[in-house]
């Protein structure tokens, strides 16, 4: 992320270093390296099932209390 807001964004699958070489990034003063970490999709599956069933008792509970 560069200073004046704009993101330059390097895949993975580019690579950091090319035949034994640094690839070509320029990073400038006042840049800021952000690593995002990996997101299993298995994880991101279970928490999307698990929001969904907290979100289906929450309802069901707030029903039985109007009545």
């Amino acid at each position: 992320m560069h200073t004046d807001g704009t993101i330059t964004r390097i895949e993975y699958n580019d690579g950091w270093l090319t035949g034994g070489k640094l690839a070509k990034y320029d990073v400038k003063p006042g840049d800021e390296i952000l690593v995002m970490p990996k997101i299993d999709d298995k994880t991101m599956q279970y928490t999307s099932d698990i929001m969904e069933v907290v979100y289906q008792v929450a309802m069901s509970a707030a029903v039985e209390l109007k009545l």
